[in-house]
Formats: structure tokens, C-alpha cells, sequence
């Protein structure tokens, strides 16, 4: 026979509740929206923080990635697309298009491939 029992919050380790109540957090994009996305190729291992400024990055560099895009982390970090597709995780190799942003210097990314 199989019982499940349902849980309650304070039978939850304190981390395991702050998982759980964590919203998606916005990623740096392009101050407007790109027109003319650039030919340059970035690509790299996805790495990701909630207490990095950058948020999600390729490799060890910043990057500004396309409108909508987010991250959660649950626990491991989740690019989530602005449909709520889930593009990549944590440690995935991906490539994106786009090119340095006059910005700051980081990579602009107008196309995001997992």
C-alpha cells in the first residue's frame, strides 16, 4: 500500500521555503530593444547567481541577453524564455548571437541558441 502524506511549511528546512517562494529574477537586456542584430558568436558554458549582478552569464562573460528572458533558480539556475519555455540550465553549452553593446562592453545577445 502507498500513503502520501501532505507536508507542511514548517516541516520544510528554511532554504527549501526560500526555493519555493523565489520569483523569476530579470536579466540585463539592451536599454531599447536592438534593430540590427551583429554577426559576432558567443559561446560557452551557462553559469548563473541570484546574488551576481550578472545574473546569468556565458563562460565569465557578462551578458545582456534578448528582452523577456529570464532566470529562476530551483536550485540550479533555469533560462526561462519570454513564453515561459525553459531555454538552458545550469552548465549547458550554448551559443548566442549578437555582438559587444555600446552600453558597457558586455555581449549583447539578440539571439539565444541551448
Amino acid at each position: 500500500m502507498f500513503v502520501v502524506r501532505e507536508t507542511t511549511a514548517d516541516r520544510l528546512p528554511a532554504h527549501v521555503l526560500a526555493l519555493v517562494g523565489r520569483p523569476s529574477l530579470r536579466l540585463p537586456t539592451f536599454a531599447t530593444a536592438p534593430t540590427v542584430c551583429l554577426d559576432a558568436r558567443l559561446g560557452g558554458t551557462l553559469h548563473g547567481s541570484p546574488w551576481d549582478e550578472r545574473v546569468a552569464w556565458i563562460g565569465t562573460t557578462a551578458v545582456r541577453w534578448p528582452f523577456g528572458t529570464t532566470a529562476r533558480f530551483v536550485p540550479d539556475l533555469e533560462l526561462v524564455s519570454p513564453n515561459g519555455a525553459v531555454i538552458a540550465r545550469e552548465g549547458d553549452s550554448m551559443v548566442l548571437g549578437g555582438g559587444l553593446t555600446t552600453e558597457d562592453g558586455t555581449f549583447g545577445a539578440c539571439s539565444v541558441n541551448g
